[in-house]
């Protein structure tokens, strides 16, 4: 717990938010739960386009929950950077919950259009080619 409050207190203060920082809390979104987590989610949102390597990084070791959490996290950075990313966790996650809140990150952008929302459009399509395909074969 101590670990926990320092790195949040590290990274709220303004410090330096170098990669060292945010793989320490993305850390903490993908392995706590509650008000640690979503502080922590908060904390990587607002650290902008940084925090995706990270986020990136983090996912490979994170059990689904974490997962979750860190689509969570993408949805709130808003990047369109990150639709390849929530599209390979539609269409290939393991745990369902993951695959589902990615997708719905991708509607969600989908339906605001632009780009991202193009970008979007096409993932989702790949994600939904990819299950098909594994339904059938």
């Amino acid at each position: 717990m101590a670990g926990l409050l320092l790195v949040l207190l590290v990274v709220a203060s303004g410090c330096q938010r170098g990669e060292q920082d945010l793989r320490g809390v993305v850390q903490l979104a993908a392995h706590e739960r509650g008000e640690p987590a979503q502080r922590a989610i908060s904390l990587l949102a607002r650290a902008g386009p940084a925090a995706l390597p990270a986020i990136e990084a983090g996912l490979h070791a994170a059990p689904p929950h974490g997962r979750r959490n860190l689509v969570v996290a993408l949805r709130r950075l808003g990047l369109i950077e990150a639709v390849p990313l929530l599209g390979h966790l539609a269409a290939f996650d393991d745990d369902p919950v993951v695959r589902t809140e990615a997708r719905f990150t991708l509607g969600i952008w989908v339906a605001a259009g632009g780009r991202r929302g193009r970008a979007a459009a096409a993932a989702l399509q790949k994600a939904d080619e990819v299950q098909g395909s594994e339904a059938t074969g």
